[in-house]
């Protein structure tokens, strides 16, 4: 691609989605057709060689990349949220081969409008990846990546990952998976990991089983010792 399809691109990615639709009509039609002349066409022969699904992935992920590097975030959101109709087409195994790493990408690295809805994105893939192998390796570079990661600004990414993850998953798998990981970001060396978390402290709760008394205790100390914070700013948040 070069610089001047910068022209194009706010008239090209919304049509990216669109050509998910017309790949899934030809898988249907192929499946369901006893007409072997169609299968055996000519314009099939080509969508399956230039323009197959596989290829035509790639190219979406290189389109994804160009709006990366000139800096075109709003038209990133707007091919972003077409990714749920690439889940009906793609298998879990290329989705997390190639859509999966570009996602986390995007949450440590995007403008915050980006790595929000990234975030969003993703939290709604793990859903559907729940029964992959990788499923596990994924949360574990979670951690890794973000609740445990060096950079304040991963750290506070976590605390949005926790909330969506919150809403895609029940209250058993946030306990027994994440639960752990969200209450020392409440102690955070660096301030504004704690203000988040003090912006964030009715999302969080929703993620707690009813009958988590432990838990919900934890929490409860947590929040008191935010309202007594060093820094303004997240006692004022909590209060």
């Amino acid at each position: 691609m070069e610089d001047q399809d910068l022209e194009i691109m706010p008239k090209f990615v919304p049509q990216l989605g669109e050509l998910i639709d017309l790949f899934e009509e030809i898988k249907r039609v192929e499946g369901d057709s006893p007409n072997k002349d169609f299968k055996d066409s000519k314009d099939k022969d080509a969508l399956r060689s230039k323009d197959s699904p596989k290829s035509y992935l790639d190219a979406v992920l290189n389109v994804w990349k160009f709006l990366v590097e000139h800096y075109m975030w709003r038209l990133e959101i707007r091919l972003m949220e077409d990714l749920p109709r690439y889940y009906e087409l793609y298998s879990i195994k290329e989705l997390n081969d190639k859509i999966a790493p570009f996602l986390m990408n995007r949450m440590k690295e995007g403008a915050t409008e980006v790595r929000l809805k990234a975030i969003d994105f993703f939290a709604k893939f793990m859903k559907i990846n729940y029964i992959s192998v990788k499923f596990k390796e994924m949360l574990k570079s979670i951690v890794e990546e973000f609740a445990s990661s060096s950079c304040y600004q991963h750290r506070i990414s976590f605390i949005f990952l926790f909330s969506k993850f919150g809403e895609n998953f029940s209250r058993t798998f946030i306990k027994q998976n994440m639960l752990n990981l969200i209450f020392p970001l409440a102690g955070d060396k660096v301030s504004q990991v704690r203000r988040k978390f003090a912006e964030n402290l009715l999302e969080i709760r929703k993620c707690f089983m009813v009958d988590d008394t432990e838990g919900i205790q934890k929490f409860n100390d947590v929040v008191r010792k935010l309202t007594t914070d060093s820094d303004k700013e997240v006692v004022a948040v909590s209060a």
